[in-house]
């Protein structure tokens, strides 16, 4: 979260994000950061401090910042 922070970033695609031992270690990052989080197949996920309006399929999301325009990320997990 600290590295998260002090990148400034605003949204985050991540891997290996949910494990069977661990639970979902994006949401808890999200929480930690105060941010919004989209869970999505294989283990990935986004978080973003801007809301997430809506998954784009399974790899996607819309985001739309307050008084900003919409804007979309997409997070893959390569084999």
């Amino acid at each position: 979260a600290e590295l998260i922070r002090a990148a400034r970033a605003d949204v985050v695609g991540l891997q290996e994000a949910v494990s069977r031992d661990e639970g979902d270690r994006a949401a808890e990052l999200a929480a930690l950061l105060g941010w919004h989080h989209l869970a999505q197949p294989d283990r990935t996920a986004i978080i973003s401090r801007h809301p997430i309006a809506e998954a784009i399929g399974e790899l996607g999301a819309a985001i739309e910042p307050v008084g900003g325009k919409r804007f979309y990320v997409f997070n893959v997990h390569y084999y």
